[in-house]
């Protein structure tokens, strides 16, 4: 999620006013972020299970849960290294979509973004050879079988937005 959130300022599709930074929203979004990625690892615990078996493989739900959650832990990096270094060196700017004039700013925002893709690069990783050993399938097998996994994230993710603007009365 934070990632998102910078990714989001740094091309546009978010536009947040340095003014109109709120440390709430930053701890919202990184709650949401856990909630979601919680509720989207018990969903393909569940959905993965019947998933590998239509693959000719054999898992339990558990060790499918256990591989989502091993492969998220390069995210704890991010959250704890990162974050912190984002709100020192640049500051909340990190978060929003104004110009960084300091150039020590904008390299440090350029290389945590890099570090933060990295983290997500190895995150896949991790989750793809967690699946294959898990389900004792071909390479090839468990990068469809994760790529189902991202479905289901991303079935998750837009279910969650859907909602909030379904109760924050958006049409």
């Amino acid at each position: 999620m934070l990632l998102w959130l910078k990714i989001g300022s740094l091309v546009g599709t978010r536009k947040v006013a340095a003014v109109d930074f709120r440390w709430s929203y930053l701890a919202v979004a990184g709650i949401a972020g856990a909630l979601i990625a919680l509720i989207a690892q018990s969903v393909w615990g569940y959905l993965g299970a019947g998933l590998v078996r239509a693959f000719g493989a054999r898992s339990p739900a558990r060790d499918l849960r256990t591989t989502w959650g091993a492969s998220a832990s390069p995210q704890v990096i991010a959250l704890v290294v990162l974050l912190p270094l984002d709100l020192l060196i640049v500051g909340t700017e990190t978060f929003t979509s104004e110009r960084l004039d300091d150039p020590l700013a904008t390299g440090w925002a350029a290389l945590s973004i890099a570090f933060s893709v990295s983290l997500l690069v190895w995150s896949a990783f991790i989750f793809v050879r967690g699946v294959e050993v898990a389900t004792s399938s071909p390479p090839l097998k468990a990068i469809a079988m994760s790529f189902a996994a991202a479905v289901c994230l991303a079935a998750i993710v837009g279910g969650s937005i859907a909602g909030a603007l379904a109760l924050g009365g958006a049409a």
